[in-house]
């Protein structure tokens, strides 16, 4: 009977362990899966922004070449 109780200790400890290490992992995937939603609503939602004022003017500005020759690579 004592041998019985031994084995039966050891089973309930390894048990105890993998219940132990299951939770664990559960608790892991859980904290990555709120990651997971928390990124993809914030990275679904778009953010309007108010219209600008149709300048005419500052767009011909910011499209004129800043160097002398046209025809030259721009530099990066």
């Amino acid at each position: 009977m004592n041998r019985q109780l031994v084995h039966t200790k050891r089973e309930i400890t390894g048990l105890h362990q993998q219940l132990a290490a299951a939770a664990t992992v559960i608790a892991a995937l859980h904290h990555d899966n709120q990651l997971l939603r928390a990124e993809h609503t914030t990275a679904g939602t778009l953010t309007v922004l108010p219209p600008r004022p149709h300048d005419t003017a500052g767009i011909a500005r910011s499209r004129q070449p800043q160097h002398a020759d046209r025809h030259a690579p721009r530099p990066r």
